[in-house]
């Protein structure tokens, strides 16, 4: 079973939202990402990106000394998904206890939230053996392979597995408070095209549920920037470097 539209899927609904929002845009719209996390960051740092979207977990740190500002947000809260082979299936948290878990690298905000669950103790999240990999269609692969037990991703990733993978694997999903994402302009961004950019994504013609299938978006807020500065670190992201 391929996971490859896990990744695909996600880059094709970027590249149609890129074509639709060039229709309106006074200016060509280029779509921009980097090899690993560790070149983004870098791209990030360098203002490469006027509009970006990048880990919620990096979001306090990317305010506070790189400058961007959230201005998109989604109705759709940040869902923990538990996925484990439907013959083996994992259906509460004290089951993972000595389970092999994987997880992304280098995003830090699905392990960052699961440990602050209230009934994830830090005997439990010790107990877990974390195995980490850069794309969440490795772990997938992982999980089919029995090279980990259980995996952890975000409930609307798991949506983008093709429905034969979909059908061998169980999900047990945790709602969490804070938004599933932020989009965030960078300051180098004028007024002008910032206001021209939000308007794009709410113009009736681009229509943003068709784009971001089970995405509702809206402007940020504050009570967004709240519960994110709450859950998550201003410090800078640990990032393993490695390609």
């Amino acid at each position: 079973h391929s996971t490859r539209p896990f990744r695909q899927r996600a880059m094709e609904l970027m590249e149609s939202a890129r074509i639709r929002m060039n229709e309106s845009m006074p200016v060509p719209v280029h779509f921009k990402t980097a090899r690993n996390h560790c070149r983004f960051m870098a791209r990030m740092r360098n203002h490469e990106f006027d509009i970006v979207s990048f880990p919620l977990a990096w979001q306090p740190y990317v305010m506070k000394e790189l400058g961007y500002r959230p201005i998109i947000a989604t109705d759709t809260p940040y869902q923990l998904m538990f996925l484990s082979l439907a013959s083996k299936p994992v259906d509460s948290l004290d089951a993972l206890a000595n389970k092999r878990l994987g997880i992304q690298l280098n995003t830090l905000t699905s392990k960052t939230l699961l440990k602050q669950l209230d009934d994830m103790t830090p005997a439990l999240f010790n107990a877990i053996e974390f195995k980490g990999s850069e794309w969440e269609d490795l772990i997938v692969m992982d999980l089919l392979r029995g090279k980990v037990d259980v995996m952890l991703t975000a409930g609307i990733l798991y949506r983008r597995l093709s429905p034969d993978t979909q059908a061998l694997l169980h999900t047990y999903p945790i709602d969490t408070d804070v938004p599933l994402s932020l989009l965030s302009v960078s300051p180098s961004l004028s007024p002008a095209l910032e206001k021209r950019y939000i308007a794009s994504l709410f113009d009736r013609d681009f229509n943003a549920k068709n784009i971001f299938p089970g995405l509702v978006l809206r402007p940020s807020n504050e009570q967004d920037i709240n519960k994110v500065q709450r859950s998550f670190s201003s410090d800078e992201p640990v990032l393993n470097c490695e390609d």
